[in-house]
């Protein structure tokens, strides 16, 4: 943006300043006892005199900047200039006190405590005559003076943040740095666990936000929660839209194999579930089950396996460290075997049952029930573990 360009945005804030004040004063002439309206356009007029106050202030301290160098003729027209606007803004609070101030019913802020110190430093340090003679006057109607009493001049340029260069250069560099950041996060930490959502949500936002500093145009965000604009509204965007999902992440999703045993067996038939996930599946013939497509991210840094069967009384879960877990895990399950045989009461063998079980207490119960049949069969029985 030029200097040209610069102060006409000025005209177009003072414009509505002006077109702000003349209203205000015609609804005082035609409309006295209407204070609604009247407060309404003392707050917008006030608004409007900020808007344009400020951003004059801006141009004295981007006129200072090495992306305008203004010269000479620059500075001596803002010295002119300042000094009307501070005049102005006399003039103004002096309208307000006299005229709408002694109105019960209207609410006349003051202006702020450290407001117009941009004006008042630059005119102090170019017209120190002019800046005494506006300081008593601002003093006498009790308006801020903390520009003119200040002992060191302070550079126009730091009460800006940055130039428009320096704002561009900033945003691509943070916004590299953020999005280097998640690459070595991705690389060094591998598959991420479903915790890490925010983080990565965050600091993509924060990478997003940081670029749109560098980009010329505009943009707005709103929902319930926030309205937002500029590099504010990227950053809401991509927060509350959450591209970063872990769970799309398909680095966090393989195939997950193994074999069950009951015993030294392979063992058929049995039911694997995956805690923390609707997956199950069941073994085969050779004891082999698969899963396709875990996402391991969702169930932590220790996997809980369910392992069903009702034929051998089967219901447990084994937990494995997410670290030991290969293309294909081995799942060991106990194995309890018990053969009984009945007697009569000659001591011959009448019959011999056997079974085997994941559990002792199936086996218990077990050697129970054949007790009990053998007794009301005039049998004895006797049961031993294999």
């Amino acid at each position: 943006m030029t200097i040209s360009e610069y102060e006409k945005e000025i005209e177009i804030k003072r414009d509505v300043f002006y077109n702000s004040l003349e209203k205000l004063i015609a609804i005082e002439k035609s409309e006295p006892d209407n204070i609604n309206k009247l407060q309404n356009s003392i707050n917008q007029t006030i608004k409007s005199g900020n808007d344009y106050f400020k951003k004059f202030e801006s141009s004295i301290s981007l006129y200072e900047s090495e992306d305008f160098k203004a010269g000479t003729n620059i500075q001596i027209a803002k010295i002119n200039s300042t000094k009307i606007i501070l005049d102005t803004i006399l003039n103004f609070w002096q309208l307000l006190d006299s005229i709408y101030k002694p109105i019960d019913e209207l609410s006349i802020p003051s202006p702020h405590q450290d407001a117009y110190t941009i004006m008042q430093q630059f005119l102090k340090s170019h017209d120190p005559e002019s800046a005494t003679a506006l300081q008593q006057k601002f003093s006498k109607n009790k308006l801020p003076t903390n520009g003119f009493e200040a002992k060191k001049k302070i550079n126009p340029v730091n009460s800006i943040i940055v130039t428009k260069k320096q704002q561009i250069t900033f945003g691509l560099i943070t916004g590299v740095v953020f999005l280097i950041a998640l690459m070595v996060i991705t690389l060094v930490f591998g598959c991420q666990v479903q915790q890490s959502d925010k983080i990565f949500t965050i600091i993509l936002a924060l990478a997003g936000a940081a670029f749109a500093m560098a980009i010329t145009g505009t943009i707005g965000f709103s929902n319930k929660v926030v309205s937002a604009g500029g590099p504010l509204a990227v950053f809401a965007l991509i927060f509350f839209f959450n591209p970063a999902q872990v769970d799309d992440f398909k680095s966090c999703q393989k195939d997950f194999s193994g074999t069950v045993y009951f015993g030294d067996k392979p063992m058929k038939d049995i039911r694997v579930g995956l805690i923390k996930s609707d997956q199950t599946t069941e073994s085969n013939d050779n004891g082999n089950f698969t899963f396709k497509n875990v996402d391991f991210s969702s169930l932590g840094d220790e996997i809980k396996i369910n392992l069903k069967n009702r034929e051998i009384d089967l219901d447990t879960i084994l937990n494995l460290s997410r670290k030991e877990i290969k293309s294909s895990v081995d799942l060991y399950v106990s194995k309890y075997c018990i053969t009984c045989t009945q007697k009569d009461s000659l001591g011959s063998t009448v019959g011999r049952k056997n079974t085997c079980a994941a559990t002792k207490k199936y086996i218990s119960g077990y050697i129970n029930r054949i007790t009990q049949e053998s007794m009301e069969l005039g049998l004895t029985v006797v049961c031993e573990e294999e």
